[in-house]
């Protein structure tokens, strides 16, 4: 990431694809580990896989919803998240981000999170050739 940030995108790109398939084999037996699933996405954020990224995500965003996690807060964490800055303007995000922000302020956003924004597709399980195609 740092290399990333540092402008050094070519440089990170065989660590980022490195770090990738090796959590890509961790959530092979571990797929509901929150933190890998978050990374998992920050990796193909930052590798611009737009649709993997997306897919992780949304698992992410799932197992966090599952054990209680607020919503609202994580939804604000991860519009932050330098990781995720390629896609933070794309409709597929903002939905994402206003679905969960709708749960406190269904005044503001429930016109987003219920189709005024792109609706978000059905994810694929964890494992399914994710990081593996090339």
């Amino acid at each position: 990431r740092l290399q990333v940030r540092q402008g050094r995108g070519a440089e990170a790109m065989p660590n980022l694809t490195e770090a990738g398939e090796v959590y890509f084999k961790y959530l092979q037996a571990n797929g509901g580990d929150v933190v890998a699933l978050y990374n998992m996405g920050c990796i193909c954020a930052l590798l611009g896989r737009e649709e993997e990224c997306r897919t992780y995500l949304a698992q992410t965003a799932r197992v966090e919803q599952g054990n209680g996690t607020d919503m609202v807060q994580w939804a604000k964490e991860a519009a932050e998240d330098a990781d995720f800055q390629a896609f933070v303007g794309f409709p597929w995000f903002q939905s994402m981000l206003a679905e969960f922000l709708a749960q406190v302020h269904p005044e503001v956003f429930a016109p987003a999170a219920q189709g005024g924004a792109e609706v978000m597709a059905p994810v694929p399980p964890v494992g399914t050739d994710m990081m593996m195609q090339e």
